[in-house]
């Protein structure tokens, strides 16, 4: 599940379960967000992600932008991504 959010232009959820990483359903989630930001004339938006889904996103064309502490784990930060068309 997955939502772009226009006021804040970010990307509030996006998960693939683990069973399924790895298969090509996550460039396919991708390609979908990328599809609804454009319907919402979204050119940019930040992404808050967790350490082990950045190699992902960097992999889909965004760019690390900053680091924010994570409101879970004591001592862990959590990378902040921004795509870009």
């Amino acid at each position: 599940m997955m939502l772009v959010r226009k006021e804040t232009d970010s990307l509030a959820f996006l998960y693939m379960h683990p069973n399924y990483k790895g298969q090509g359903y996550g460039s396919i989630l991708w390609s979908f967000v990328k599809e609804k930001a454009v319907e919402l004339g979204i050119v940019k938006f930040t992404i808050d992600s967790v350490p082990h889904a950045k190699g992902f996103y960097l992999k889909m064309g965004a760019k690390q932008i900053g680091e924010i502490p994570s409101t879970v784990f004591k001592d862990r930060m959590l990378p902040v991504l921004q795509y870009e068309f």
